[in-house]
């Protein structure tokens, strides 16, 4: 079964967001903007929603739209990677029982 993928179209203080997802983990991956600092995003998950959210070098928030998971993710054991091109990979795991 090959992940589903979707991405958010972003408005002017919103971050673009892909997520592809497995029935074994999330792969989120969040485009950063020129001047905005990979530490200062945040993820929140709550039950199947996931937001992403971060501050750039000048205080200025931005943030995904709220977007609805097939899964629940689990709260520990994120794995976050930056990439070459500037954007950040969030791994998260799906709970158990997952749905």
């Amino acid at each position: 079964m090959s992940p589903a993928v979707f991405a958010t179209s972003p408005g002017p203080f919103e971050l673009r967001v892909v997520v592809e997802e497995s029935p074994a983990d999330v792969r989120v991956h969040v485009l950063l903007p020129e001047g905005f600092p990979a530490e200062s995003i945040n993820v929140e998950t709550a039950g199947h929603e996931l937001v992403v959210q971060g501050r750039d070098r000048d205080g200025v928030s931005m943030r995904s739209r709220p977007i609805r998971l097939s899964h629940r993710v689990r709260p520990d054991g994120a794995e976050v990677r930056f990439e070459a091109d500037g954007s950040l990979t969030i791994t998260l795991r799906v709970a158990d029982g997952g749905s």
